[in-house]
């Protein structure tokens, strides 16, 4: 089992120290970056050119995304896309 939880491995991999997602779901950031365990979140996505830092001073309690993690990244790809 990995470190992270369970089914982390299933979207993401690994390259330049960071996350590189190779699957994603609505909400799901795109791209490579990191989610920090000290409420951080930061992806760069060169398909779209989003690039998008949250710091949330929360300390994660799950391997799941917190909701201020999927409302951000949703809303920067909406702001995007239009």
């Amino acid at each position: 089992m990995s470190p992270f939880g369970p089914g982390f491995w299933d979207k993401r991999g690994w390259g330049y120290a960071l996350s590189i997602v190779h699957k994603h779901e609505p909400g799901d950031p795109r791209g490579f970056g990191w989610d920090g365990g000290y409420g951080t979140s930061s992806y760069w996505d060169p398909r779209t050119g989003v690039i998008g830092v949250l710091l949330t001073q929360r300390m994660m309690d799950s391997p799941s995304a917190p909701a201020a993690f999927v409302d951000f990244w949703r809303s920067a790809y909406e702001a995007v896309q239009g």
